[in-house]
């Protein structure tokens, strides 16, 4: 096209210039100028003829090329205030079919975006009211210009997360955000068997962060509810279902240099709790008092590797690791180091020489003193009195488990080889116990427990995404296995066809629709069940309207021909103009010329 365009306009130009000589050369100088005005003329109007010759157009705001999409939670008031500024015979559409309060604007449900977009080829742009849509329906309105009035977000939870799978004892962390636009505070709950596990209050006016924590009672599935409360009103009522795996008993040993009350407590709370307790006690030299409860006996004469194979966790006084051949501590500092197994250490003196003394400095700060102490997730304990204050100095590489507000550290871990070491100076927690805090007793010796214990690694791991999948929606289903077969992907009735991602090839993925709220079972390539819950369109709704507000607003950034609120639209487009006129202005210029040549 370009070359045309040089092509004509060089011809254009040498016919001019010979026309213009002509004149020149003519002995008839009557009405010269004019002739070479017309003569001029005459070329351009025809080389106009040839060329495209367009200008550019600015086209503002045409009625009849805006519609008007509405979405969730948008406000009548600012479409009224719209559509009557503007005009009231605007188009109003509807992604939504069951979108409330579209009705009273007529407004059309578009069931398929491509199809629409065939029919309205006249409309160039959506003034979007409410929360926006998700990233799959503005994909599919990328040939639209785009205005978001958005809405403000209302009173609700817009952010949560929390494990849906822990281990017996284990402690549950759900953490979030509220969104409290009211003048009042509002308290958030979470209840599970009709019982209130905790709470937490979100100041007025605030977008807050929330936690909320408990040691779930109940063993496998359950579904536990966090309600937020304004004075007497339910505002938000969600349902937070999960998992307790029991797993293998963790099997301990308690190494002890003499009787106490603590040890005492500890291994029969352990019992209780389905744990395989073996202790062993020193009552006089090479003379041991020995406990064996949820499993048979064992020999407990020397402390041996092929022993201490046989147990996840050790928990010992320094007194008794002192006490402990050379031969004996090298095995438990062996077992931790190579195999893995957790060490809980109980201090009760600064005076200490062993393989961990050197994470572990101590430090006295006093006699007897009434602790007010934390753990590490601020979770309170109640006051413990002690009888010296010896408390941990931090050093790098170490993570302190348990401190009070003045940041002296009593409880604290550190990685040793592919184990982990804790050590405690707390010798008398049993009397939380007899001063009716079991829950706080049981919760600081889990936590312990749980810090201390090797994780187990399956074979497979499966997971969902998103973390809160809903009904009709498409879920995507993970699969990593280090096994050589394809796997073959399952939930319910239904089967999940797998792709291996050709960057990993240990990870498999595969999409699934569910059809109804509540658990849904997988099948592992072992043949074992796995479970996640798919929760219905109404659930988490505030933070469904969350997401779609953020894509709404990060789709207009990532597209630099999307319109934002507050602009203004003028589109700039090409128009040619009409050949018409330049072939008048050639017949006129050319017919004055011979005209004038006849005369």
């Amino acid at each position: 096209m370009i070359e045309w365009n040089y092509i004509v306009i060089g011809l254009c130009v040498l016919l001019l210039i010979f026309l213009i000589w002509k004149e020149v050369k003519r002995a008839n100088k009557a009405r010269f100028g004019w002739r070479l005005l017309a003569t001029i003329f005459a070329v351009i109007g025809l080389a106009c003829l040839a060329l495209p010759i367009t200008y550019r157009h600015a086209e503002n705001d045409a009625i009849n090329r805006e519609a008007v999409l509405l979405t969730e939670g948008f406000s009548p008031d600012s479409v009224n205030n719209f559509l009557s500024v503007n005009n009231n015979n605007i188009p109003v559409f509807r992604m939504n079919k069951n979108l409330k309060r579209a009705g009273k604007y007529n407004a059309s449900y578009i069931p398929d975006i491509d199809l629409f977009a065939q029919r309205h080829k006249d409309l160039h742009t959506f003034h979007v009211f409410g929360y926006g849509m998700e990233q799959d329906d503005l994909e599919g309105l990328k040939n639209w210009s785009l205005i978001f009035h958005q809405a403000k977000l209302s009173s609700g939870i817009t952010s949560i997360k929390w494990s849906h799978k822990i281990r017996t004892g284990e402690k549950l962390f759900i953490q979030g955000s509220f969104n409290n636009p009211s003048s009042s505070k509002v308290k958030i709950v979470l209840k599970s068997f009709n019982a209130t596990l905790d709470s937490v209050n979100v100041l007025s006016g605030t977008n807050q962060k929330f936690q909320l924590a408990t040691i779930p009672k109940h063993a496998g599935r359950a579904v536990s509810l966090v309600i937020a409360l304004a004075g007497k009103d339910t505002i938000e009522k969600e349902m937070v279902p999960v998992e307790v795996e029991q797993g293998d008993p963790l099997k301990v040993l308690i190494l002890a240099s003499s009787p106490d009350f603590d040890n005492k407590f500890l291994k029969d709370r352990l019992a209780q709790n389905g744990y395989v307790v073996v202790e062993r006690t020193s009552v006089s030299k090479n003379k041991f008092e020995k406990n064996f409860l949820n499993t048979p006996t064992v020999p407990l004469g020397r402390i041996t590797s092929s022993l201490l194979d046989k147990f996840d966790v050790t928990i010992a006084d320094a007194a008794a690791l002192n006490s402990l051949s050379t031969p004996e501590l090298t095995s438990i500092q062996t077992q931790v180091a190579q195999k893995s197994m957790g060490l809980i250490v109980k201090a009760d003196s600064v005076s200490n020489s062993s393989f961990y003394s050197s994470s572990f400095p101590l430090a006295t700060s006093g006699n007897r003193q009434l602790l007010g102490l934390s753990l590490s997730d601020s979770t309170n304990f109640p006051a413990i009195n002690v009888e010296s204050v010896l408390s941990i100095r931090s050093m790098p590489g170490t993570q302190p488990l348990v401190a009070d507000k003045q940041n002296r550290v009593f409880v604290n871990s550190s990685l040793f080889g592919s184990g982990k070491i804790v050590l405690t100076t707390l010798a008398n927690t049993f009397s939380w116990a007899l001063a009716g805090y079991q829950n706080d007793y049981d919760k600081f010796w889990t936590e312990l427990l749980n810090k201390v214990s090797a994780k187990q690694v399956a074979d497979e791991a499966w997971t969902i995404s998103p973390a809160l999948p809903k009904i009709n929606k498409r879920v995507q289903v993970q699969v990593h296995t280090n096994s050589a077969k394809v796997p073959q992907g399952q939930v319910g009735e239904a089967a999940v066809y797998l792709k291996q991602n050709p960057d990993l090839p240990y990870q498999w993925d595969g999409i699934f629709y569910p059809t109804k709220a509540g658990w849904q079972v997988g099948i592992q390539l072992s043949g074992k069940p796995f479970y996640w819950y798919a929760y219905d369109k109404s659930d988490w709704k505030m933070i469904g309207e969350k997401e779609r507000l953020e894509a709404t607003v990060r789709y207009l950034f990532d597209h630099n021909n999307i319109l934002r609120k507050g602009e203004k639209e003028a589109r700039m487009i090409d128009r040619e103009i009409n050949k018409l006129i330049f072939l008048l202005l050639f017949l006129f210029c050319a017919g004055y010329m011979w005209f004038e040549n006849k005369v």
